[in-house]
Order: C-alpha cells, then structure tokens, then sequence
C-alpha cells in the first residue's frame, strides 16, 4: 500500500442499498426508466435514483457496474453504494474505483442459469483510500480528462464503424438493383428448399449435450457473415439421428429467423453433417442461386429492411419459415452471379479490414480505461 493511503472493506467505509422490486403490469408507466442487472426495461411514473452508478444483483454480466445519467428507478435486480463520511471518502472516488473492481465483482457472482451477486463477499473488497480529499480530488480529475478524450475517440471509432457497415450495405443495394432484362425475381421457396431446425419433444436437452460429437449450431455462433465454434455445442450421433430435421450439407446458407433477425452464414465442408436449433433456419439453393449470391444478397440494407417491416412476435422476435418462402430473390444469370459474387467478396474484405482496425481501437480504448483505472487505485497516476 503507497504511503499516505489506507484499505478498508467496502462495508467498513459504504452504504449497499438495494433497488426496489416494481412489475410493469402493476407499477408501469411512462416517464422514468427501470434499471436493475442489465439495461433499461419498462419505464414507471415515480423515481429512486439520479445520475449515479449502479452495481447488477441478478442477472449479472460481465458489464455490471454502469453509470446512469438523469433520473431512473432503480428495481431490486441492482444495487447503489454510497459514502458513509463524504469528509473521508469522496463519492465520485469511490464509484471510480468500483468501475475499476468491475472484474473482480463479477467474479464474485453465484449460479449457471442466472449469475446473482454474493453479495456479503462484496461487502468485503478492499477500498483503497488516499488520507486526503484533495488526493482524491485530483485522482477523479486525471481520469474526468483522460475517459472525456477517450469517449469522444470511441465515438469517432463506432461511428466510423458503422459507416463501414452502412458503405457495404450499399454497394450489396446498387449491386442488387439489377441492369439488365436478364435479371429474375423468383420467390424464395422457387430457388431454394427451406428448413430449419427441431422444434418436437425430440429437441435436445441441456443434459443430452456431449463434448464431442455433431456440432448443433446456435445464432449466437453466427457471426458477422462467419461460424464461429468458440463456444459450440455438440449432440451425440444418436442424437442427431434422432432428429429428423436440421442435418446440414455443404453450401447451405443459413439465416437467423429468430432473435437477432437476418445474420447469415455459409455452411463450409467442415460442419457437413451438422445439425442447428431452432433459431436458424437452412436455405439449401437450386441450380438457378449460388448460395454465395444468396449470402450477399439476404445481407442487403433492403432486405434487412424488409426483415424490420414484416417480422412478428413481441417477447421474441420473429421472421417465420412462411415469410421466408415468400421473401422475392432478384438473381441474374449464374455466370454473371460468378463475376458479382468475385467483386462483393473484395469489397467484403477491404471492409473487413477496416472494421478490423475500428474494432482494434475500440479495444484499445477499453484496455486503456481499465490501465488507467489500476493506476489511479494503487496509487501510481501522476
């Protein structure tokens, strides 16, 4: 411990003070948003809470102390701590350094299906304290200038971001607009036989899941245009027999219909023989479509358009096998879908690229708070 500082437990020097449990059906209204573990749900008409950061109870993730700007009301699912002697502990000091213990609060969390705080362990973290306020004071200024300069670069990084992401989609837009008296429109139930996954007594449980096996691929292993097997799951090969729906084969474009609508990827010779939930379905196209073009094409800011505009469901979202059958598919001749798809797969990688720089700041930007943090509480920020 740096001379002139002095640790205590988080209960020796604050106060833990719980949110209280409201229910929209009871409580609703319409002026002030409800916070607890995660983001804002429903709003209320009364508030307990301003401008201060809140630490997640239930449902913790591993973004679980955030700070809230304005009024809100603050539900049993998240908690607040403050200061017992402001003449002794500045409050803004203290909410840095819980930011800076958000790891550590994390790992403190209880359970598999829901992650809930233990919070009696989190009474105890240490609270290191400069002696003076004027330390304090100065600590909270270095970090106010050094997180204001790092929000405004995080901006500019997301908002770089998604001008990448906006440029591709219209490009996909010119592409698919089409030139010639050549072009088709078809159904897609005319170009593409359509599945998706189990949805019987016979789908899988979490028990029935093997280390090895058929991978049984999630929406959350689709990511930007790729399968990711990071955290896949797998069913045995009796499983996957018994299943009589969702057995993948090489070229299938599969196209998430529940959920996060519209992300799509392409089944590789690798994960032949895979099986999928219920959350994807498979498009599996005719001589007519190169499943390549339908990759580009379901990508389109027009069709995710039309994904917004007609998908169903209020709890969870949805984009049913029906609406897909009738989604319209505009294709060319296969050989010039082979020229189109060559130019989109380059400026699918050009773009990559430079989502791949944005994204490595914007991790950059988060490593730096997190570096600045550490050496504000142990006393080595100058």
């Amino acid at each position: 411990m740096k001379a002139g500082w002095t640790s205590s437990t988080l209960q020796e020097v604050a106060n833990v003070e719980y949110g209280t449990r409201v229910v929209q059906k009871r409580d609703g209204g319409t002026i002030y948003p409800v916070y607890g573990g995660g983001g804002a749900t429903f709003c209320v008409d009364r508030t307990n809470r301003s401008n201060c950061f809140i630490v997640s109870r239930f449902g913790m993730s591993p973004e679980c102390v955030r700070y809230v700007s304005g009024d809100f009301f603050l539900n049993d699912s998240g908690l607040t701590v403050s200061t017992k002697s402001p003449r002794d502990l500045w409050q803004k000091f203290l909410d840095y350094q819980l930011l800076a213990n958000q790891s550590a609060i994390y790992s403190l969390s209880r359970g598999t299906a829901q992650k809930n705080l233990d919070v009696d362990a989190f009474r105890m973290i240490q609270i290191n304290i400069p002696d003076t306020l004027d330390e304090q004071r100065r600590i909270v200024a270095v970090l106010d200038k050094a997180f204001a300069g790092i929000a405004t670069a995080t901006a500019n990084a997301q908002k770089n971001l998604t001008n990448a992401r906006a440029l591709f989609e219209s490009v996909l837009d010119q592409i698919f607009e089409g030139d010639g008296s050549d072009w088709n429109a078809e159904p897609m139930n005319k170009v593409c036989i359509i599945g998706d996954g189990n949805h019987s007594s016979k789908y899988p449980k979490n028990s029935e899941m093997v280390p090895f096996g058929v991978p049984f691929l999630r929406s959350t292993n689709i990511q930007d245009g790729n399968i990711s097997l990071n955290d896949v799951l797998y069913i045995s090969p009796d499983k996957h027999r018994e299943l009589k729906k969702g057995h993948l084969k090489t070229g299938d474009v599969l196209f998430t219909n529940r959920g996060e609508i519209g992300k799509v990827a392409i089944i590789g010779e690798d994960l032949d023989g895979a099986n999928l939930n219920s959350q994807i379905a498979w498009l599996r196209c005719s001589d007519e479509i190169m499943p390549q073009y339908l990759f580009f094409y379901l990508q389109s800011g027009k069709m995710k358009k039309h994904y917004q505009q007609t998908q169903s469901g209020a709890a969870l979202q949805q984009f049913t096998i029906k609406m897909l059958q009738n989604v319209k598919v505009r294709f060319p001749p296969r050989f010039k879908q082979v020229r189109l798809v060559e130019k989109l797969e380059k400026s699918r990688n050009e773009i990559g690229k430079l989502e791949a720089s944005y994204n490595q700041k914007l991790a950059t930007f988060t490593e730096l708070k997190q570096s600045l943090l550490q050496k504000a509480f142990a006393g080595e920020l100058t």
